[in-house]
């Protein structure tokens, strides 16, 4: 070692016949006193494991960094970067606390050499999405029905077939299947009978049997469409009543913003008659865009 103490044993043996290599623990460890050449001497030694002992101890009880709250969800307007989340250290009334603010991440890491910061604050930007979450609470309080009906219409693409038409449809692919069914038996008996000849029978089978195929896929997605429009419903009613739960809340959390948005893009910001003002456009699940400025 550096202070010239051979240290053996460090390792064993699983098994007589296993010779695969496991540690000991370090106080079974068989160490033999100026066995080698020293590199440096004890007392340089000792003084640097003290400062080991004490760095570590400074780090011991330090928990892990935690997620900023918009890590993840906030987009560079003009780079498409992610944004990185800072903290910076305040003191207000005799109370030390983070001020937390999120940059570019294009430009946080060529230092400034790609793109622009895109700065923006922690708390101006919850006060931003608390109220855009109230301005859809009053939406949907004003006409409920009328919202959900349109949210519904985006996501299944607009088909202009309503849920009656649907239905008839798949009664009338239900019934010509009964009806094929029917015939293909009453085929077989026939030609079993005598009655009808082979080609004839080859050819009025693969008819029947094309005419079943088509209709068995339309059926099916017409089937799939209707589930998934029940699963779609159930979404949007679900985030609709989130949505309704949250009007009246004074601040947001990771699981909240999970819930109710994709994604957050950030504009640059600029002075506009001698103000500060800064894009901000969330989208929101199922909703689509908002947007709006932050004063600053």
């Amino acid at each position: 070692g550096y202070i010239g103490t051979a240290v053996q044993l460090k390792h064993q043996s699983v098994a007589h016949k296993d010779k695969r290599g496991v540690k000991r623990p370090a106080d079974e460890d068989v160490r033999v006193g100026d066995a080698v050449p020293a590199i440096i001497d004890r007392e340089a030694w000792a003084a640097v494991q003290s400062v080991n002992q004490k760095a570590g101890a400074r780090y011991a009880h330090r928990s892990a960094p935690q997620k900023r709250l918009f890590q993840g969800i906030l987009v560079c307007a003009d780079c498409g970067a992610i944004l990185s989340g800072l903290g910076f250290p305040m003191t207000y009334k005799g109370k030390r606390s983070v001020s937390v603010a999120y940059r570019c991440g294009s430009y946080h890491a060529t230092c400034g050499s790609v793109c622009s910061k895109h700065k923006i604050r922690e708390q101006g930007l919850k006060q931003v999405v608390l109220g855009h979450i109230r301005r859809l609470a009053e939406r949907i309080a004003l006409d409920e029905r009328s919202m959900l009906e349109a949210l519904l219409s985006r996501l299944v693409g607009g088909e202009a077939a309503s849920k009656a038409e649907k239905a008839r449809e798949r009664r009338t692919l239900k019934t010509r299947l009964l009806q094929l069914d029917g015939l293909t038996t009453k085929l077989y008996e026939d030609h079993v009978a005598g009655s009808l000849a082979g080609d004839g029978f080859t050819e009025t089978l693969a008819r029947y049997e094309a005419e079943r195929l088509d209709k068995e896929q339309r059926l099916t997605l017409l089937e799939q469409s209707t589930q998934e429009k029940a699963a779609k419903l159930a979404d949007i009613k679900s985030w609709m009543r989130l949505i309704r739960e949250k009007a009246s809340i004074e601040d947001v959390d990771r699981e909240l913003l999970d819930a109710l948005i994709e994604r957050i893009e950030v504009g640059e910001s600029c002075m506009v008659n001698g103000e500060k003002s800064q894009d901000i456009r969330i989208l929101f699940k199922f909703v689509g865009y908002m947007g709006g400025e932050m004063d600053g």
